[in-house]
Parts: structure tokens; C-alpha cells; sequence
């Protein structure tokens, strides 16, 4: 992946990145996890998410629409960022993506909207 040019790095994790805003604006774990690394499974269980989703409007609430503001190259991984907006909650949001590869398969290791 690391090798990949932004053009291309995005034609995956666009389509990673609206599964995720899909799963949490319906509060759906099954949705929101099925690309989660191994760790970012266990850091990220369930009831962890179950409790962002009760206290933060914002992940319940995502936008499709998002602006790519660019890629961080370091180590084994790419980091993404897009600016993030809520149909809710007025203000942008840094929205952040770690993809990576394991078992040869594109997982994330990183997500947030802070």
C-alpha cells in the first residue's frame, strides 16, 4: 500500500471509508467492523463504540460528503485525512484513516473523527 500513489490509495479507502460512516450513522457494529484489524478489533469492541455512539452526536450523524485534504506516509502505514462534516452537528471534523495490509488483505488500524 505504501507504495501507492494518493490517486489509487483512495479508489479503496473511499469505498472503506463510506462503509464506515454507513455503520456508525446506523449504530452498526457488524457494519462498522468488517474491515478492523486484529487490534483495532480489540480496541475497538462493541460495547467501546456502543458507548461513542450514547455520548457523540457526531458518529451517529456523518455526512457522505467529505473533502480529501491529503496522506501521511510513515513506517508500513498511510495515514488519510478528510474533512468531515455531521448533518447534525455544525462544524468540520478531521475524519483519519490507518489502512494496512494484513493476512494480504486491506484492514484498518486506525479511524477517528476528532
Amino acid at each position: 500500500m505504501f507504495e501507492k500513489d494518493d490517486e489509487d490509495i483512495l479508489k479503496t479507502e473511499n469505498l472503506i471509508w463510506d462503509n464506515l460512516v454507513e455503520g456508525s450513522n446506523e449504530m452498526d457494529y457488524e457494519l462498522i467492523s468488517k474491515h478492523f484489524s486484529k487490534k483495532m478489533l480489540e480496541d475497538a469492541d462493541e460495547s467501546n463504540l456502543k458507548r461513542q455512539w450514547e455520548t457523540n452526536d457526531v458518529l451517529s450523524s456523518l455526512s457522505t460528503r467529505r473533502e480529501y485534504l491529503g496522506s501521511l506516509r510513515r513506517g508500513r502505514f498511510v495515514t488519510i485525512l478528510w474533512k468531515q462534516l455531521s448533518f447534525r452537528v455544525q462544524g468540520d471534523y478531521l475524519a483519519r484513516l490507518v489502512p494496512g495490509t494484513e493476512d494480504e488483505e486491506v484492514k484498518i488500524f486506525g479511524a477517528t473523527i476528532t
